[in-house]
């Protein structure tokens, strides 16, 4: 689908009162995450523990936020619940988001640019982690890096399309969010579920062991 095509099917899809739904569901994983990131400590240890929880829990309930957004855009019925849908799964998806986090980080010290490549290299962990949320950590970040060749730049230019109405947005003193943040939030999904079925449809065993070392950025 076109930059255009995928903006006009997020358009569809939020009419009804799914925008606000959507909406619901961006709020709660947002305060979630903001509440376990507040807590404060003078113990540096416990300081230390508390934003490593925080930061587990955050990327459960991204990966939970992604799986309403894609039963949203493929028609399957949907709850709040699935927010919270995989932590049982807490140890592997730990292990994975840190694993991404230090690759990102050593990447920034080659320089900026290579580590921004590198984030949207691995935009489809948390598509991957949704629907095999055992998968081996490494082979998650090598899969979405195999997924998304070809696709960071639309990605930006996608990201990139809706600065106008962010900057609209904030001449109405965030009103507009209220819509905006379900319009981008389809989007994005549909553009990166799209990426995710395609390679899986051209390729008879997608999640088969990937050469890391081939994999170019």
């Amino acid at each position: 689908m076109t930059r255009q095509e995928i903006k006009a099917f997020a358009k569809e899809k939020i009419k009804n009162g799914n925008w606000y739904k959507i909406l619901g569901a961006a709020i709660i994983a947002g305060i979630i995450s903001a509440v376990t990131g507040s807590i404060k400590t003078d113990n540096e240890l416990l300081y230390l523990i508390v934003n490593i929880i925080s930061m587990i829990i955050t990327a459960i309930i991204d990966i939970g936020l992604v799986n309403y957004m894609v039963n949203l855009i493929t028609d399957q019925e949907r709850s709040y619940e699935l927010l919270f849908s995989k932590f049982k799964y807490w140890k592997n998806i730990a292990i994975t988001y840190f694993w991404q986090l230090i690759k990102v980080f050593l990447w920034t010290l080659v320089f900026i640019i290579p580590g921004i490549i590198k984030r949207y290299a691995y935009s489809l962990v948390p598509y991957i982690l949704n629907d095999n949320p055992e998968i081996d950590p490494k082979e998650a970040i090598a899969l979405s890096e195999a997924m998304m060749q070809g696709h960071k730049g639309e990605l930006f230019l996608l990201q990139l399309s809706f600065i106008g109405w962010s900057i609209l947005g904030a001449f109405t003193l965030g009103i507009l969010y209220l819509w905006l943040i379900p319009y981008m939030q389809t989007a994005m999904t549909k553009f990166l579920y799209e990426i995710k079925t395609n390679y899986e449809n051209a390729n008879k065993k997608p999640t088969e062991p990937i050469n890391t070392t081939a994999v170019a950025a």
